[in-house]
């Protein structure tokens, strides 16, 4: 019986420095794209964010260590998963908002950006945002990219999807056109997109 019990104890923490890091990873990649990883890089950072879940909530788990077994492993597996998301969410804020890119970068360290794409970078940061979309062809379609906007995060499909649609009138400006519900444009169909400033 002890041999189990002390079996099932080497499992739980060896899955304790691989499923917080996975959770966190998972997050952090939700809420930033990144570079295509190899699979020994994305084991490597899964341990990484593990060891960081580890040093600052240490003390929260040497305090429930005191409690019963069974009580003990069901709040272990309740503080991981709410650490974990807890802890993804920050790094992703603090990614998605580059603060400690801008924080190094006034001590001239300057660090790769880790985007795999121009598209990504953009598009992650990207706020509400009046859009001119250029056609293959020949013509031009504008839009507003906001919360109900969606631009593809696959690198081998581009796709947009702009939540209102703006035509030209007959004097060459831009009226938002009332019996249109958002628009959606294929990827061989962008030329170049154009990111104008919201009084634009």
């Amino acid at each position: 019986m002890k041999m189990i019990i002390d079996s099932m104890e080497a499992v739980v923490y060896t899955a304790y420095f691989l499923i917080p890091g996975y959770i966190i990873n998972s997050i952090v990649n939700n809420m930033v794209p990144s570079k295509t990883r190899l699979e020994s890089e994305k084991i490597l950072h899964c341990i990484g964010y593990s060891i960081l879940e580890l040093a600052i909530w240490y003390w929260l788990f040497k305090f429930i260590k005191k409690l019963p077994d069974d009580l003990y492993w069901l709040i272990l597996i309740c503080i991981i998963i709410i650490t974990s998301c807890i802890l993804g969410f920050v790094i992703g804020l603090l990614k998605k908002k580059e603060i400690i890119r801008e924080v190094l970068k006034k001590h001239n360290i300057v660090f790769e950006n880790n985007y795999p794409t121009a598209w990504d970078f953009k598009f992650s940061e990207l706020g509400n945002r009046k859009l001119t979309v250029a056609l293959s062809n020949g013509t031009f379609i504008r839009g507003v990219y906001h919360n109900k906007s969606c631009a593809s995060s696959d690198n081998t499909y581009r796709d947009i999807y702009l939540e209102n649609v703006y035509i030209l009138d007959n004097k060459d400006r831009w009226c938002q056109a009332s019996n249109a519900d958002g628009v959606w444009i294929a990827p061989e169909k962008i030329m170049w997109i154009s990111f104008m400033e919201d009084d634009e």
